[in-house]
């Protein structure tokens, strides 16, 4: 097929994966999204922002970029053609997905790298599953010391639960910055420069925006803004939920704004 009749077969709308797909069927979430890839045609405003994120990522200073448009505007159009230049440029790039909890994006993140890093998928293993644990010692050790419910009774009941991302609370995102430290440090074993994430349509990870989830989205965005390494975070949301994070958690935007890749 001609790059003109397959940008006439197109649909107006590029569908996201959930995060699942990339634990079911990645080659399918690969092939889709490169040839979506292939008829994308970059506006000269997007590949400034791409050579400027990609640097940044390569200085190690783990720059966030954040695309806002009404739905129907292109967005995960142009995350995927970000996610295939990024590619190029020698980093691994998870594909843009959307999620609803910080446990899905792990286990996300780690269900790419397995597939794409199938050599290293043991250290990989290792770091999701301490992840996994740390995050559901944290949890048993609250309901024991909050609601006396013995940790040995509630421990495996919670892993299984934040394994189906059912629960998230406000340590998930800190373990969740501690596995992204070791991601990183594997890619860069493969011989990757440096590991870049992109969620797709973020309102679906920010839900209902309740003090929890936004706690636990502070701590994240924080925490990658004090640190050093060659990692980037690609996120795409919606003009309501722009809104949303401005009146409810303005500081958080603000940090993301910081790093000059808010288009």
């Amino acid at each position: 097929m001609s790059r003109l009749s397959a940008i006439a077969a197109k649909d107006p709308i590029v569908p996201t994966f959930r995060a699942c797909a990339l634990r079911d069927d990645p080659a399918d979430v690969r092939d889709t999204y490169a040839w979506h890839a292939s008829t994308y045609v970059e506006q000269p405003a997007l590949a400034d922002l791409r050579r400027s994120f990609v640097d940044a990522v390569l200085r190690a200073q783990t720059p966030k970029a954040c695309l806002i448009a009404p739905f129907g505007y292109g967005k995960t159009a142009s995350v995927i053609g970000l996610w295939n230049a990024c590619s190029q440029g020698g980093l691994l790039v998870a594909p843009p997905i959307s999620c609803n909890s910080f446990t899905e994006l792990a286990g996300a993140i780690y269900d790419w790298l397995a597939f794409a890093l199938p050599d290293l998928a043991p250290s990989l293993a290792e770091a999701h599953d301490t992840f996994l644990v740390s995050s559901a010692e944290s949890l048993a050790c609250h309901d024991e010391r909050v609601f006396g419910i013995p940790f040995d009774q509630t421990i495996t009941a919670i892993r299984d639960k934040l394994q189906r991302g059912y629960l998230d609370f406000d340590d998930v995102s800190i373990n969740l910055l501690a596995f992204i430290d070791q991601a990183t440090a594997i890619a860069q074993l493969a011989g990757y420069s440096g590991l870049v994430v992109m969620i797709d349509e973020f309102q679906q990870l920010l839900g209902n925006a309740n003090k929890g989830t936004l706690t636990a989205l502070r701590q994240f965005i924080w925490g990658l803004r004090v640190r050093k390494i060659p990692f980037g975070l690609v996120m795409t949301m919606d003009p309501d939920t722009e809104r949303t994070l401005s009146d409810r958690a303005g500081d958080i935007l603000h940090r993301i704004k910081d790093d000059g890749f808010y288009d």
